[in-house]
C-alpha cells in the first residue's frame, strides 16, 4: 500500500504516513464519480489512466534504478588486497614441503628450503601489513565512497518521489476515480485489452476480470511449487532407498565372502 500523497510506501493499517506525516484517508472529493457503465466510456477512462501512467513512469523507473544501483554498491564497496598474499604465501609454504619431500637426495636441499620459506615467510608479513595498514585505509576511503554515492542515489529517489507527489495531488482523477492498486502498466494494459477484445463490457468487468486472472496466476504458482516440493521429497526419497539398496548389497556380498573364506580355511585345516 502506497501513501496518496506522496506515494511512499506504509502499512496497511497507518492512519498517517510515516513520511509526509498527512493522513491516509483519502481527501474529499471535487467531483462525484461517475461510474462507466459501457464500453467506450470505459476504454476512454482506461486511456486517461494509462496516459497519466507515462508521466509517473519515469520517475517510478528512476526509483527502482537508484534502489538497484544502491544494493550494488554496499554489495561490492569493500576491497581485501591482502587476500592474494594470504595465498601466495601458504602455496609458498606448501610448496617447500613438496620440495623437501621430492628432493630428498639433493646436496642443496637444505638452501632451497629455506628460499622456500624465505619467500613464504615474507608474503605473509607483507599479508599482514596489507592487512593492518593498507587494507584499513582503502576499506575506510571505500567506505566513505559507499556512503557519498548512496546518499546521491537516496537524494535522486527523494526527488522522484516528490515529483510523483506533486503529479499525484494535482490530478482529481488518481486521487478520487482511480483505485490505487491498479494503477501500473500491466494492470491497465490488460483491461484495455479485456475491453477491446469484448471480453469486458465496462469498467468493473474489465477489473474483475483482471483480479481473476491473477487469481488464476497466484494458484498456478502455488501448485507449481507445491510440485516442486513434492518431486524434491520423492528425488530423496528414491535417492535413500537406492543408497539402502547398495548398502545391503554391500553387506551381503561381505557376508558371502567371509564364509567362502571360512569355508576354504576349514577345507584346509582339515587337509592339514
Amino acid at each position: 500500500m502506497n501513501c496518496l500523497h506522496c506515494w511512499r510506501p506504509i502499512d496497511e493499517n497507518a492512519k498517517f504516513c510515516t513520511a509526509c506525516g498527512k493522513p491516509v484517508s483519502n481527501p474529499p472529493e471535487s467531483e462525484p464519480f461517475v461510474e462507466p457503465t459501457d464500453r467506450n466510456t470505459s476504454v476512454a477512462y482506461f486511456e486517461k489512466a494509462k496516459n497519466l501512467f507515462s508521466k509517473f513512469a519515469p520517475y517510478f523507473d528512476e526509483i527502482i534504478n537508484c534502489t538497484i544501483q544502491k544494493d550494488q554498491i554496499v554489495r561490492s564497496g569493500k576491497h581485501h588486497p591482502d587476500r592474494g598474499f594470504w595465498i601466495a604465501g601458504i602455496i609458498g609454504i606448501i610448496s617447500s614441503f613438496v620440495a623437501l619431500a621430492v628432493h630428498t637426495d639433493d646436496p642443496n636441499r637444505g638452501e632451497m628450503l629455506a628460499c622456500y620459506f624465505g619467500v613464504s615467510i615474507a608474503l605473509l608479513i607483507t599479508a599482514i601489513i596489507m592487512k593492518t595498514v593498507v587494507a584499513t585505509k582503502m576499506d575506510q576511503k571505500s567506505e566513505a565512497t559507499v556512503e557519498q554515492a548512496t546518499n546521491e542515489l537516496n537524494t535522486r529517489i527523494d526527488a522522484a518521489y516528490d515529483q510523483i507527489q506533486h503529479l499525484y495531488e494535482q490530478n482529481d482523477f488518481l486521487l478520487h476515480h482511480y483505485p490505487q492498486q491498479y494503477f501500473s502498466e500491466q494492470a491497465i494494459s490488460a483491461c484495455l485489452n479485456y475491453l477491446y477484445a469484448g471480453r469486458a463490457d465496462n469498467r468493473k468487468e474489465a477489473l474483475n476480470l483482471y483480479e481473476q486472472e491473477l487469481h488464476q496466476i497466484r494458484l498456478e504458482e502455488a501448485q507449481q511449487n507445491a510440485l516442486t516440493v513434492q518431486q524434491s521429497i520423492l528425488d530423496t526419497a528414491l535417492r535413500t532407498e537406492a543408497e539402502a539398496r547398495a548398502t545391503k548389497k554391500a553387506a551381503v556380498a561381505t557376508a558371502v565372502m567371509t564364509g567362502l573364506q571360512f569355508r576354504e580355511t576349514r577345507r584346509i585345516s582339515k587337509r592339514l
